[in-house]
């Protein structure tokens, strides 16, 4: 009651030297990234966030219905054992990551290879934000803060800015004839190696990012689907063809040695979705585990909903989704997704 009483009078302080302003439409994605990632300068922009954060996690739920015919997710739903998430993560691994693979026999030319990874160098620029905030102060409550914060520091290369995942994308972009600037500075609005219509996927692991207490079961489903995703066929492919053309393969090889299912942050993943709703058992019942899993899960989904683009699109075109999930009223019309 106490804590409750604070909080209600802090929140009714208007504070008489800070002018309060509506959030502004940023116009295109470009600059709407921008404002996220340097959002301590543009506070007006987490209002959007939170929302587009929700829009998305609100429309990934329908692979709830139609996530097993994804190519290398499975974000269909389940009910939350332990056994059933190992059970789960196991078969997507070797069912649509390992067994399928089988070496190229033909090599994109060296233009074509160089595009393919131009789509994917905004997630890879933005490598662990999902979890840049996990170790704010005070963050350290719970085994998988932990666990979690610790798969962070391995993207940051442990303090060796030689394995930073950050410079090496951008050692291997260097390779490609691609010299990009800071994703926080101005200039990075106005480069021209990164296609336009692939901001969505940066956008929506950002804004989940910045919420670490009120969107952290959805980013613990997140971190699993992406550090799965660095497994199995498409890295393995990749690296075949980024070798053909001499081009630096560094990036590809990092996520496959550390994101390994044994015990890299594939297997880490699951463990701390474990470790957490654990915790939810002891303290408040089964019943709020699955009420807390539900959350975790369609975190997953909203990372499988961007991956399996092609299943989004064949699912909506049948009629076969459920009625789209509107995006909150303040959501700018060319940010819903």
């Amino acid at each position: 009651e106490p804590a409750r009483a604070w909080s209600g009078r802090l929140a009714t302080v208007r504070p008489t030297d800070v002018l309060v302003r509506e959030p502004e439409d940023p116009g295109d994605h470009r600059r709407f990234f921008h404002r996220l990632v340097t959002f301590e300068r543009h506070p007006n922009v987490l209002p959007q966030a939170r929302a587009r954060a929700e829009a998305g996690l609100a429309e990934a739920e329908l692979l709830f219905a139609h996530g097993a015919d994804g190519v290398l997710t499975d974000a269909s739903w389940f009910p939350y054992t332990p056994e059933a998430l190992m059970e789960r993560v196991e078969r997507i691994y070797w069912d649509k990551l390992v067994d399928p693979y089988e070496p190229l026999t033909e090599i994109p030319s060296r233009d074509e290879v160089v595009f393919e990874q131009s789509t994917y160098a905004l997630g890879s620029l933005i490598d662990g934000t999902w979890a840049h905030r996990i170790g704010n102060l005070g963050r350290r409550g719970r085994r998988s803060d932990d666990l979690l914060f610790s798969i962070y520091a391995d993207e940051m290369g442990r303090g060796d800015m030689a394995k930073n995942h950050i410079t090496i994308i951008h050692k291997v972009l260097a390779s490609m004839d691609m010299d990009l600037p800071h994703i926080r500075q101005e200039a990075f609005l106005h480069q021209g190696d990164l296609p336009d219509h692939l901001y969505g996927f940066s956008i929506h692991q950002v804004c989940l990012s910045l919420f670490p207490d009120s969107l952290y079961n959805e980013i613990l489903g997140y971190n699993l689907g992406i550090e799965m995703f660095g497994l199995g066929a498409m890295r393995l492919h990749e690296i075949q063809k980024l070798r053909r053309h001499g081009l630096d393969v560094s990036y590809e090889e990092a996520h496959l040695s550390i994101d390994n299912f044994s015990a890299g942050h594939a297997r880490q993943s699951a463990e701390i979705v474990v470790a957490y709703l654990d915790e939810v058992l002891r303290g408040s019942g089964e019943e709020a585990v699955q009420r807390e899993w539900r959350r975790i899960w369609r975190g997953y989904a909203s990372f499988a909903y961007f991956v399996e683009h092609a299943l989004v699109k064949r699912v909506r075109a049948a009629g076969a989704a459920a009625e789209p999930v509107a995006a909150p009223a303040d959501t700018p019309a060319d940010l819903v997704i």
